[in-house]
């Protein structure tokens, strides 16, 4: 008998609204990695060979908002990775323990210790924003006394650490205050500073409140698509067929200069094959193990399995463009290819076009995807 699948929208087809207005930029985004975790293969993804499992980055991301004006920049992490403290994040200590057996974490050091070696001061780090309430992205919040913590509707009730602090601010989809409209292919997004450079993407699916970034990495260009350009790029997404027609924005030029952006995704996704967006049809989905003794799945990773397949489609449109580059938080793929072997370090990529740290080509069982050049 053939294994009943959980629900996946294959059939879902993001609409394009275009990449943010505004005069702001991010200057710099480092990746940092100072804690790692196993993760196993066939949880987060399927296809996937049984058993097969791999250490995995748990990183976070150290940002630098630039406003247009000559005024003081603004830094921020998205995510904290695993601290020491780990444990004390999981309320039911019997389940601490299955997740050390299961997962394994590993802390090389403190982020703070990470920061410090990098000329960053715990102190100075203006803004916290945490994509999920869960203890392998948590780190430890008391390093950053004076930062404000942004975080997604329904988390704090599952972050122990942070449900007295005055400083967190919890986004609400339904206020006008944080929703300020759609970007690139998601609906719900609030534009943090107004200006186009750090905006959080509603990535609702793997928590109630999971967040994603999505960072402008080069200042914008004067270049305004016109709304009729705007309704183009919106019909040609909205009518795309496998194989996969992706949008073609103002930014995808031949040649520099061009607007470049990074879209960060946590736990909404655990594995690179995901980023795959050869055709609505890519055989790829998000993971679900058998339940012992039966042919049924269950989705062991995912709060809302349909609405997380949904997001991965999202996804799917921004990582097929070539302006833009998706990193998950637990990229052992992307940290292997930038050259990073360790798990303790830090990466630039906010220049990631100019670097050349896309993932030119990702080896995968439909061949070899391979992102449009700029």
């Amino acid at each position: 008998m053939d294994e009943p699948e959980l629900e996946w929208p294959i059939d879902y087809i993001p609409t394009w609204y275009g990449f943010p207005g505004g005069s702001g930029s991010c200057s710099s985004v480092k990746a940092l990695c100072q804690s790692s975790l196993v993760i196993r293969d066939e949880d987060v993804l399927l296809p996937a060979t049984p058993g097969k499992e791999s250490r995995r980055p748990s990183l976070s991301f150290l940002i630098t908002h630039q406003p247009a004006a000559a005024s003081k920049p603004t830094t921020i992490l998205f995510d904290l990775g695993i601290a020491q403290c780990w444990k004390s994040h999981v309320e039911d200590p019997a389940l601490a323990e299955i997740y050390d057996t299961k997962f394994r974490p590993n802390v090389e050091c403190e982020l703070d210790e990470l920061l410090r070696e990098g000329g960053v001061q715990p102190a100075h780090v203006d803004l916290v924003i945490l994509s999920h309430s869960h203890w392998d992205h948590l780190g430890d919040p008391s390093l950053f006394q004076y930062a404000k913590f942004l975080v997604g509707p329904s988390e704090l009730e599952s972050m122990p650490v942070l449900r007295t602090n005055p400083r967190v601010e919890v986004i609400d989809w339904e206020s006008a205050t944080f929703n300020t409209g759609p970007s690139a292919s998601f609906k719900e997004t609030y534009d943090v500073f107004g200006d186009g450079a750090v905006v959080i993407v509603n990535a609702r699916g793997h928590t109630p409140g999971s967040l994603g970034l999505l960072l402008r990495t080069t200042p914008p260009s004067t270049y305004i698509p016109s709304g009729e350009e705007k309704g183009k790029q919106s019909q040609e997404a909205g009518s795309a067929k496998p194989p996969w027609k992706l949008p073609v924005g103002p930014s995808q030029r031949t040649a520099p200069p061009a607007d470049t952006y990074l879209l960060l995704l946590s736990d909404s996704f655990h594995h690179h094959l995901l980023q795959v967006p050869s055709s609505l049809n890519s055989p790829y989905r998000l993971g679900a193990p058998l339940i012992p003794g039966t042919n049924k799945r269950r989705s062991l990773f995912y709060y809302d399995y349909p609405e997380a397949g949904r997001v991965v489609q999202r996804m799917r449109v921004v990582e097929g463009r070539n302006d833009a580059m998706v990193i998950f938080g637990h990229s052992q793929w992307a940290w292997e290819r930038w050259g990073m072997k360790m798990w303790r370090g830090v990466k630039e990529i906010g220049e990631w076009w100019k670097e050349g740290l896309a993932l030119q080509e990702t080896p995968c069982e439909v061949g070899t995807y391979k992102r449009p050049s700029l």
